[in-house]
């Protein structure tokens, strides 16, 4: 059992790096065999219609007709909009919602510490993160207001959206 679990964590791996995205290998699914786990076969299920899947499904890797594993590669964003938002001891908007947001970077570019919340107003005692001078946070899976402010003095944020 040691070793099909190595192979499987090895196989696991091996895959999600190619899918850029964890996938799980249902354990019903693998043999090993040989001395060692020296071959090991991952087994797939044909549906001529693609089966429809909600939240904690358990899933069996899909495979075409003649055998073939499916898999889906999805491309990362298609665009991103970099900009430069002024900041200063007053709450301000660092970017607004947007529901195609994947990914949001916020680089304080100022002398001072910034805190950011999602939400308004954004304020030293709250806020969601705490960026020191040159920190950074990458946000993803939000896609509501974000702002902040600073502690004192006034500075900037660097800010990427990813849509």
């Amino acid at each position: 059992m040691e070793t099909q679990n190595s192979v499987l964590e090895q196989l696991t791996m091996a895959i999600n790096r190619l899918a850029s995205r964890p996938v799980p290998i249902p354990p019903t699914n693998v043999r090993v065999s040989g001395s060692g786990g020296g071959s090991v076969s991952v087994g797939g299920v044909y549906n001529s219609t693609p089966p429809t899947y909600t939240n904690g499904d358990d899933t069996e890797l899909q495979t075409d007709v003649n055998g073939n594993l499916k898999v889906t590669v999805v491309t990362g964003a298609t665009t991103n909009t970099i900009s430069r938002v002024l900041t200063s001891t007053s709450s301000v908007t660092i970017k607004a919602s947007n529901a195609n947001r994947k990914e949001l970077v916020v680089f304080n570019d100022s002398a001072q510490i910034l805190y950011v919340k999602y939400g308004s107003p954004a304020g030293a005692t709250d806020f969601t993160f705490k960026l020191l001078p040159d920190d950074h946070v990458v946000i993803d899976k939000y896609t509501g207001l974000v702002t902040g402010i600073l502690d004192s003095g006034t500075g900037a944020a660097q800010v990427t959206e990813v849509v």
